[in-house]
């Protein structure tokens, strides 16, 4: 919907008006026609985009950057000890169809190990390649790796060849629902199964960060 159109604009008042509780009331009619005109005039004023593409678009309200902390139990097959870390810090940003279907987006960030004496950093990109979002308010995603690379220096000698092994299967599905009484926050587990068996098991919060 192109709002650069009065008309649509009045459409999307009443669109809205029918998605809540608001009405409009007798002799307001001319109030609201003034207020889609300045919409328009306001959308008129923005820049000029390639042809065919509105300068703006509605969008579901997941849609934007999310900031992501993962604390793993598990991982690639290696149970944690209780002086043991590897967590994963980072962004996940999102552009899901104001539906609530058909959502992509990517995700970047630092995985951090400590296990036992081996300490090391890596740089993790992962493409998210659907996203949905449940009646519930559950983000549903599938989730492909696409990049893992050491930053720095390695220290200490890894506890198993398994650390530096890479996924055996690339892509994996993610569900994320509401915490109760946290808002803007979603948490999950994940769990990354090899043939049917835990690979990886962590715990992940997102928070809605705009």
């Amino acid at each position: 919907m192109s709002l650069e159109s009065e008309q649509n604009c009045l459409q999307l008042v009443d669109y809205v008006a029918s998605r809540t509780t608001l009405r409009r009331r007798d002799g307001a009619t001319d109030r609201v026609a003034q207020q889609a005109k300045t919409l328009a005039t306001a959308a008129q004023a923005l820049a000029p985009l390639a042809l065919g593409i509105p300068p703006m678009r509605r969008v579901h309200g997941y849609s934007g950057t999310w900031d992501v902390q993962n604390r793993f139990s598990l991982w690639h097959g290696i149970e944690l000890g209780p002086n043991d870390q590897v967590f994963w810090d980072g962004k996940t940003f999102l552009r899901i169809r104001e539906d609530g279907e058909e959502g992509q987006g990517f995700q970047v960030g630092k995985l951090t190990i400590t296990l036992g004496q081996y300490k090391a950093a890596w740089n993790i990109a992962n493409q998210i390649i659907r996203a949905s979002v449940g009646k519930d308010g559950s983000l549903n995603m599938r989730v492909r790796g696409s990049l893992r690379s050491v930053d720095g220096d390695e220290i200490g000698t890894p506890p198993s060849d398994r650390v530096r092994e890479t996924l055996p299967t690339p892509e994996w599905d993610l569900v994320l629902k509401p915490e109760p009484g946290a808002p803007r926050r979603l948490i999950g587990d994940h769990t990354y199964l090899v043939a049917g068996q835990p690979y990886s098991i962590a715990k992940e919060f997102y928070t809605f960060a705009d």
